[in-house]
């Protein structure tokens, strides 16, 4: 009995942020395999050319995909509602398409006085009281796209109540 094994091509793959392992099928003629071989990956996490090696027996055969950057990362931001004097601090986080933190990128927040955020900036957050805008933007990188985020910061006048304590008593 002959043996005509073959590995199908790889179709590309959208970096994740992790290590990306796509099903490689082995065939035996056209009887895929569901067994028998192994794979190991390399050069497998960042936008480029990367390899899956199988293993059958004593034969080994290399495949290369190709890793394309994500073009739809997003960052997420929450507005925030503090009234005057309280602390606050406003964190951003990227995650790629397939919803893996981007740890290593760079994000910058600025702080506006208007929501289409062209006035006013600046790097340090409000104190005042009012309404401003704080957007994150995540810088480009060969993995993946930019992205931005906008979110809304209110501070408002702190409430002051005042308690009076009634007398009860015969006057003198």
């Amino acid at each position: 009995e002959s043996t005509n094994y073959t590995v199908n091509a790889i179709p590309d793959q959208t970096y994740t942020g992790t290590a990306i392992e796509p099903a490689v099928i082995v065939k035996n003629g056209d009887t895929v395999l569901k067994e028998g071989y192994t794979v190991t990956y390399s050069n497998n996490t960042n936008v480029g050319t990367a390899k899956a090696t199988v293993t059958l027996g004593t034969d080994s055969t290399e495949v290369e995909f190709q890793i394309t950057k994500d073009t739809k990362t997003a960052i997420e931001m929450a507005d925030v509602s503090v009234t005057y004097g309280a602390a606050y601090t406003m964190t951003a986080t990227a995650k790629t398409s397939a919803g893996n933190a981007i740890t290593n990128g760079t994000i910058i927040i600025k702080y506006y006085t208007d929501e289409n955020c062209t006035a006013g900036e600046t790097d340090t957050a409000p104190t005042n009281v009012g309404t401003y805008y704080a957007k994150a933007v995540l810088t480009e990188t060969n993995n993946y796209a930019g992205a931005s985020k906008v979110a809304k910061i209110t501070i408002s006048n702190a409430d002051f109540s005042v308690s009076a304590q009634g007398y009860d008593g015969v006057y003198d």
